[in-house]
């Protein structure tokens, strides 16, 4: 039965809804309509797919792992790998390579002790060892003196041992790719 409303017809309000409902969903909508017709198969459907849902959850893994995440087949990375197989540590370790063809030179030294000072001043670091923590060979059970003192080299050391390099540096060199 149509309505009349100042002179035109339209149709039955419920018709144009469930209509309209039909097309925006395609049709996918009397799936549910299954569950209704079939409540024990429904229920029974749902405890096979949480039984299965549960077998997958107990098999998912977590990989934390930082050195899983940056793999690569470069030359750092593979650098990267002989040096942690030479030295475990543990994944939270950071390593920081630098490499350069002048980095025993004064200004080079200096400003890889800045470099060092500033990494020790990050939150949450608990230690760094770097060349600057480095000591050399111990003599009659002595603490032995660091390779770089504390207070920065004097210009006698430079002439002295600027061209020098010591078997600490010649043991970086080795393992952390110094020129």
């Amino acid at each position: 039965m149509a309505i009349e409303h100042a002179g035109e017809a339209q149709a039955p309000a419920g018709n144009h809804a469930k209509k309209g409902l039909h097309e925006l969903a395609f049709g996918i909508e009397r799936i549910g309509l299954v569950s209704l017709h079939f409540p024990l198969a429904a229920v029974f459907v749902a405890v096979l797919l949480a039984v299965a849902a549960g077998f997958g959850v107990a098999r998912l893994k977590v990989d934390d792992s930082l050195s899983q995440l940056f793999r690569s087949d470069t030359p750092e990375f593979k650098q990267y790998e002989e040096v942690t197989q030479r030295f475990p540590s543990s994944e939270f370790d950071v390593l920081v390579v630098i490499e350069g063809k002048r980095l025993l030179e004064r200004e080079s030294v200096e400003q890889l002790r800045d470099l060092a000072a500033d990494l020790q001043l990050i939150n949450g670091t608990r230690g760094l060892i770097s060349i600057f923590s480095a000591r050399q060979p111990s003599q009659n059970n002595e603490t032995p003196a660091p390779l770089f003192p504390e207070e920065g080299l004097p210009s006698a050391y430079w002439a002295r041992h600027g061209k020098q390099r010591s078997s600490a540096a010649s043991f970086y060199r080795k393992t952390v790719s110094l020129p």
